[in-house]
């Protein structure tokens, strides 16, 4: 038996020579995989130049404690999360197409809208998504309030610099890092309310805009305007021009779902979800009841308001009237009084309502610009508002200095209807309650309401029709506009929409007027349609007419002038004569586009023709989109036979609304006996007991599977359908692997793509080579990503079915998601499917444990490695040496040399793993062999056999059930989800991507 001494100097040798081999194996490969990360984080942070990491970071803070919590209404100590209420915006348009993926596309953007539509939150929304996560974008992007450029001494830099120090930038960095990133094109420039900038200062704006955009056409920027004043100043540099369409049905129950679960009258707050959906409900059928409300509610911020005063007023019954005055007039007298409706101390206001309300008309008046020798301007300076109380307080016969700041303090803290956004400096919550005020002011005096209009049209275009819908005559200002030129007349029939008295006359010849213009491509047709809409769904006489008029054109013959514009305007009406019209015209695509703009009210007769048939009624559910609707296309998926494919690729769209996922959970039909599902698809995300959209979404799958095609690329398909195409493919993938030498196409355009976007790869490349690729790829613009794409799918041999329903997920997530099939198909299966959505913790210890049991066993092999290499210098002898002492010392070594030279040496991975066994068996027989002698000599051979078995049972049992602990917490389908969830973001961000 061996001394100890050589036992530990032998043992000792072994396990030197086993670390350097470690370390010079991961020294190879390290090094590189560091320099290569090194050069990416030096590479990215070089392109933000002029501005630190710490900067960045902080900027990104400030943005998230300032801009994420907003007051969406008008009451200021009452904010909500943007995220958590922001409903994403259309495209005005036939089509209602992607509005974020337009405006990222392009590097000038100009978007219009009416007040209220949502333009400056499209914008916020981007920009707190941005500071979420900074790192997903490589653009910075920062928001600019155009009104501050009122004041003489700006300019549009000084803005910009000011924006990011208002956000925790120092102002001296501040203006390097604009200064160098704008040079460098890494900025993204969000352009808030040119509307807002005064007629004296917004040229002088508009050029060093546009001398922006011409000096630095790598940056990108976004100008937001109101519809109604924007003249195309921008045009020279700005082609790209969206419209943000107005909410639908679906979008104004979203929203409310959203405000009444956010609680905004208990900040912080969460109402349960059966409250929350009887209160949208009820509100829901309150606003259909009235179509002059429901196309009220269809303004992002007159919904804010009527969801605000619901929130403070619950019950039944509508919150609003028939025109936006009478709201205006109803949300300023809630704000002036609420303290005493709410049985607060009396001693929190001091001022009584009918003092408060015309001081802040006459301030309105100032704002506007009305009094000799002032601008129209958008933030009143406090001593300007002082001076235009003391006035009213004097007239009053009151002090003003005992009474001019305690009123106005009252005005600001109490009721909210003035905000104060810096030290000196106020404004109303929002433009419109300004304009609303200033039409007030005016109420008795028409004169002065045109004189103001007549010097300014566009500041005083919504006053003007504000005015018109206060309850009064509006006959002659409505008839001298008429006599105006075209924007003059297209007012006067938007104050014909608004108006409640108006001479029958007048408004038959504006009525006769604009019908006649329909179909013509009028410049304002949009506008035109929804203010005829709006005055034919008046019970009144001149309404009745005005429906007569459009109904007659509507059911002319098809191709007819005017006639689509007619079916879109009768729409508008939301009346139930206007749906029968629509609805006895099944086979009119005209009728058909119309007919979904109607909403819900619309959903009885399509599931009618859909069960006869139609694909198109399908088609037309999806498109009004609400959970109602989600609700007919289940229906259809379990009665219908036809249509029940397409019915169920438009609910694979729908699921992604979590209001209609909701609603299916509750109330899905409950699945026919004998349907086919697969159960399998919906089991990550089902709950205990779901009897109903758990089964629904197997139908929709089973569907889908049932067909040789997949959805449309246009077709926007729900990730989690989208993913399980993904299982569905690593099945075919692990029964027939695909082969390694890739298919020539697929060759020369991965070599190809490589050198375009200067990615190294094998002269022969492999699969693992086109991944690395269409990973770059999936960054870039360009459209060589989806060739390559569809080549590897060839080589992958994908069904059609599977190919187009992975293409419905973003790109990165598509490449992704075939580097997992490429590289982990066997990991992809069912089972690992069930699990995506667990937590899946890692398996720390169970594996110590296992490691400590392996260890073990490495003891005993290690004492079997030293007597081998001591057999071949004659010590320490168990039978001949050269039986068992040289081929196993020879085939360590071997093996241990392997280790270094195979990743970097041996091209062929069949070589390297058949030299790898070849090596391995000797070598494994000989120590095992060698070290069970030696312990049956310490021990005897029944103890040694004992305790040899019972040990490799345990580590073999050990590692098993680690391996699969490690495979379910190392899951590729929850990678690729939690990549969905990332890229699910991005989409409703405006921020354009970076070549």
């Amino acid at each position: 038996m061996p001394t100890l001494t050589l036992l530990l100097a032998g043992g000792g040798a072994v396990v030197i020579f086993g670390f350097v081999v470690w370390v010079a194996q991961q020294f190879l490969g390290g090094v590189l995989t560091f320099l290569g990360e090194y050069s990416a984080r030096a590479a990215l942070t070089g392109q933000r130049r002029g501005i630190g990491r710490r900067d960045l970071k902080r900027y990104a803070h400030a943005v998230l404690a300032r801009d994420t919590r907003q007051p969406l209404g008008f009451l200021a100590n009452v904010t909500v999360d943007l995220d958590a209420v922001y409903v994403p915006l259309r495209r005005s348009g036939s089509d209602g197409g992607d509005i974020y993926h337009e405006i990222r596309e392009e590097l000038r953007t100009v978007v219009l809208g009416g007040a209220g539509a949502g333009k400056s939150m499209l914008l916020r929304h981007s920009l707190v998504r941005w500071a979420r996560d900074p790192r997903a974008h490589r653009r910075v992007p920062v928001l600019v309030d155009l009104h501050l450029y009122n004041d003489a001494d700006r300019t549009l830099h000084g803005l910009v610099v000011d924006a990011f120090a208002r956000r925790d930038v120092k102002e001296r960095r501040a203006r390097r890092f604009v200064d160098g990133m704008v040079e460098n094109g890494r900025l993204s420039l969000f352009l808030d309310g040119l509307d807002e900038v005064v007629t004296s200062r917004r040229d002088a704006l508009v050029n060093e805009i546009i001398a922006l955009a011409e000096r630095h056409p790598g940056c990108q920027v976004i100008v937001t305007c109101r519809d109604a004043v924007y003249e195309n100043a921008l045009a020279k540099a700005f082609e790209h021009v969206v419209e943000v369409a107005e909410f639908d049905e679906a979008s104004i129950r979203r929203f409310l779902r959203l405000w009444f679960s956010q609680g905004p009258s208990r900040p912080g707050t969460t109402a349960a979800d059966g409250a929350v959906r009887a209160q949208v409900d009820q509100l829901m059928a309150d606003l259909r009841a009235n179509p002059r409300i429901l196309a009220l509610a269809r303004n992002p911020l007159m919904l804010t308001m009527i969801a605000t005063l619901e929130a403070d007023d619950p019950g039944t019954g509508p919150s609003i009237s028939r025109s936006r005055a009478e709201f205006y007039w109803t949300v300023v007298d809630h704000m002036l009084r609420r303290d005493s409706q709410a049985n607060r101390p009396s001693g929190l206001t001091r001022y009584k309502r009918h003092h408060k309300w015309p001081a802040l008309a006459d301030i309105a008046m100032f704002a506007q610009g009305a009094p000799a020798g002032t601008v129209d301007r958008r933030g009143i300076p406090e001593e300007a508002a002082l001076r235009v109380v003391g006035t009213l307080l004097r007239r009053q016969g009151r002090d003003p200095r005992e009474h001019s700041e305690p009123m106005l303090e009252e005005i600001v803290v109490r009721s909210e209807l003035l905000r104060r956004v810096n030290e000196d400096t106020l404004i109303f919550p929002h433009l419109t309650l300004q304009e609303y005020l200033a039409a007030e002011r005016l109420g008795g005096d028409p004169d002065r309401l045109l004189r103001h209009y007549r010097a300014n049209p566009h500041r005083w275009r919504e006053s003007v029709k504000l005015w018109c819908g206060a309850g009064r005559d509006c006959t002659r200002v409505v008839n001298d506009l008429f006599a105006g030129g075209d924007d003059d007349r297209l007012l006067a029939l938007e104050c014909l929409a608004e108006a409640h008295e108006v001479d029958g006359i007048v408004a038959n010849a504006i009525i006769d007027h604009f019908v006649k213009l329909l179909g013509f491509g009028a410049a304002e047709e949009r506008r035109i349609v929804a203010a005829l809409g709006t005055v034919a769904s008046d019970p009144g006489p001149t309404g009745k007419r005005t429906l007569d008029l459009v109904t007659r054109l509507a059911t002319a013959q098809p191709g007819d002038a005017g006639r689509a514009a007619a079916l879109h305007t009768l729409a508008r009406t939301y009346l139930p004569s206007a749906l029968a019209t629509l609805t006895a015209m099944p086979d009119d695509d005209a009728a058909r586009a119309a007919l979904t703009e109607i909403g819900e009210a619309a959903i009885p007769a399509l599931e009618e023709q859909a069960l006869r048939g139609s694909l198109a009624a399908v088609d037309d559910l999806a498109t009004i989109g609400t959970p109602s609707a989600a609700q007919a296309l289940a229906r259809l998926c379990y009665d219908a036979e036809r249509p029940a494919v397409a019915a169920a690729l438009r609910i694979a769209g729908l699921i992604q609304s979590p209001d209609i996922e909701e609603h299916l959970q509750r109330s899905a039909p409950l699945p026919p006996a004998g349907v086919a599902v697969l159960d399998w698809v919906w089991s990550p995300f089902s709950t205990r007991g779901d009897r109903r959209l758990a089964p629904l979404m197997g139908r929709v799958a089973a569907l889908i599977d049932s067909t040789y095609v997949g959805p449309r690329r246009d077709r926007v398909v729900d990730a989690r359908l989208a993913l399980s195409a993904v299982v569905s493919a690593a099945e075919r993938i692990s029964a027939k692997p695909p082969e390694q030498a890739i298919h020539r196409r697929l060759a020369l355009t991965s070599t190809w793509m490589a050198n375009e976007l200067g990615v190294t790869i094998a002269r022969t490349p492999g699969l693992a080579d086109v991944v690395r690729v269409m990973e770059r790829a999936a960054r870039d613009p360009s459209d060589g990503y989806e060739l390559i794409e569809a080549r590897l799918a060839r080589q992958l041999d994908l069904t059609v079915r599977d190919y187009l329903l992975i293409a419905q997920l973003s790109r990165p997530l598509r490449a992704a998601a075939f580097d997992e099939l490429v590289n982990h198909h066997r990991a992809i299966t069912r089972a690992a499917w069930r699990l995506a959505t667990t937590e899946g913790r890692p398996p720390v210890r169970l594996r110590q444990f296992a490691n400590a049991v392996t260890g073990v066993v490495s003891t005993g092999l290690m004492v079997g490695t030293v007597r081998s290499v001591a057999m071949c210098f004659d010590h320490w002898t168990w039978g001949p040496a050269w039986l068992l002492g040289w081929p196993t010392t020879i085939a360590l070594f071997a093996g241990m040399a392997v280790l270094i030279i195979d990743d970097h040496l041996v091209r062929s991975r069949r070589i390297g793993e058949a030299l790898a066994i070849a090596l391995a068996l000797p070598a494994g027989a000989g120590v095992g062999v060698l070290a069970l002698a030696t312990f049956s000599g310490w021990i005897g051979w029944f103890a040694t056999a004992v305790l040899a078995g019972l040990t490799c049972i345990v580590a073999l049992v050990l590692q098993i059930r680690v391996d699969r602990r490690e495979r379910e917490h190392d899951n590729p389908l929850r990678r690729l989800l939690a990549l969905d969830g990332r890229y699910t973001a991005l989409r409703t961000s405006v921020i354009a991507r970076q070549n």
